[in-house]
């Protein structure tokens, strides 16, 4: 008995411990996959942008509060739909065609505000059915879902929450500069029921403008809570 028992427990912690090394596995597998979806967004945003002479922006970027909105929606609306009027698409869309992003609606615009912006895994989302998902190369559906919708589409990272973007080329030097100086500080994230990755970084966080191209592209990562690129979110940016 005391070595059947014995036996069981080396069994348990073996599976243990190959358990947590496939867990690590999986969540670096969709890392990867996140940072790989980045650079997609960036090529058919290069696409989009040689197209149309700029970026989907939907702001005139003359207050910080226009600038620290999501702009996920809009990013969406320029790659994926169709170029036919009011729905925003570039001339060529989609730019996306072939790549692996998954597509989903935001359920409450309060969160594209500057505040909250999805912090603390609150990210108002949820994936498209079949049904929608087939739908949404129509022009009734992007009409329907576009930017200023009550749920309008947005690109899902590889966790099932939003891609954060906010475009801030073009705005005016004073506002952009201003916020680069005297960022907004966050504060205050917390575990959510669905926390798989590291512990939220407790803040403050310096919430400012960052890659110099003008395009700021970042996902909640593995915990699922915006941090607004820091912590184990996967952004577009080189740390500073």
């Amino acid at each position: 008995m005391i070595e059947l028992l014995v036996v069981i427990a080396i069994v348990a912690l073996l599976s243990a411990l190959s358990l947590g090394a496939l867990r690590r596995a999986v969540m670096k597998a969709e890392i990867a996959k996140a940072q790989t979806q980045i650079e997609s967004l960036h090529v058919a945003l290069s696409m989009y942008e040689s197209d149309m002479r700029a970026f989907p922006r939907p702001q005139s970027g003359t207050t910080p509060q226009e600038l620290l909105e999501d702009s996920g929606p809009y990013l969406y609306a320029g790659l994926m739909n169709r170029p036919t009027q009011n729905l925003g698409g570039g001339p060529n869309a989609p730019y996306m065609r072939g790549k692996e992003l998954s597509v989903g609606l935001i359920t409450d615009r309060a969160v594209l505000a500057d505040y909250p912006m999805g912090s603390d895994g609150l990210t108002s989302a949820r994936a498209l059915s079949g049904d929608e998902l087939v739908r949404s190369v129509l022009p009734e559906f992007q009409r329907e879902h576009g930017p200023g919708s009550a749920e309008p589409l947005v690109f899902l990272d590889p966790w099932g929450n939003p891609w954060h973007c906010r475009i801030w080329r073009g705005t005016r030097d004073g506002v952009r500069d201003n916020l680069i100086r005297n960022p907004l500080q966050r504060s205050g994230m917390d575990l959510v029921a669905h926390h798989s990755g590291d512990a939220p970084v407790p803040g403050p966080i310096a919430d400012r403008p960052h890659d110099l191209v003008g395009i700021d592209i970042w996902s909640n990562g593995p915990n699922g809570i915006n941090e607004y690129g820091a912590g184990d979110d996967v952004r577009s940016w080189v740390a500073q």
